[in-house]
């Protein structure tokens, strides 16, 4: 069982985060355990530059003396996601583009399922109707300017060889801390689900910066 905390947040509310986590003899790696340079880190919110340097924007946080559990697979290093003495660090991920679809649909079929007719003239005169009616349909998904949260995730304890191992209580400590940062110098979303840094939150007023959660955007007060 692990405990999380979600969070909205841009570069310089994730900069906030970043300055604990080195207070804190903390170390921000990614997905090979290679620790990640300042000038990294100065980007690592815009997902865009995650996308293309990283693959993704999930990142771990671990501390300086946990960096030699690590291991080799191959010529590669990796990590092992849970069983390591690591923190999941995912960040915002910008709502899906704005996409126009313009194949042809009719009210009375689903889109992409599937239809079954026998009769030849009676599938040909369906077809007919549904290139002469087609439904143009938006992306259900897309929040302008909207953001998907990010988290911090943390586990306890882990499964080895089935054996349930407890992590160390340094990094559990490192977990609370941040946390408990979050909820102190974040703002709590009106339904309670995630905290939203106080950048993102006056880009939220000026519309530049709205959270969300899939199709539904999450209101702050």
């Amino acid at each position: 069982m692990g405990k999380q905390i979600c969070f909205y947040g841009t570069q310089i509310d994730v900069n906030n985060i970043i300055d604990i986590i080195h207070q804190k003899n903390g170390v921000v790696i990614d997905g090979t355990g290679t620790v990640l340079s300042k000038t990294e880190l100065n980007s690592i919110a815009d997902w865009y530059y995650s996308e293309s340097h990283f693959g993704g924007n999930k990142f771990y946080i671990t501390k300086q003396e946990f960096l030699p559990y690590h291991h080799t697979k191959t010529t590669k290093k990796s990590i092992k996601e849970f069983p390591f003495e690591v923190i999941e660090f995912s960040l915002c991920t910008p709502s899906p583009a704005k996409v126009l679809d313009t194949s042809y649909v009719d009210a009375r079929f689903t889109k992409e399922g599937f239809v079954v007719i026998d009769d030849s003239d009676e599938y040909h005169r369906l077809m007919n109707e549904l290139m002469e009616n087609p439904i143009y349909v938006c992306n259900p998904n897309y929040v302008e300017n909207g953001f998907e949260h990010g988290r911090l995730w943390y586990s306890a304890s882990c499964f080895d060889s089935n054996e349930s191992i407890k992590n160390h209580k340094e990094v559990c400590g490192l977990y609370n801390s941040l946390s408990r940062y979050i909820r102190d110098h974040f703002k709590q979303t009106k339904d309670k689900f995630a905290y939203i840094g106080m950048d993102a939150y006056e880009l939220y007023h000026q519309g530049r910066f709205i959270p969300c959660s899939g199709r539904n955007s999450i209101i702050v007060e």
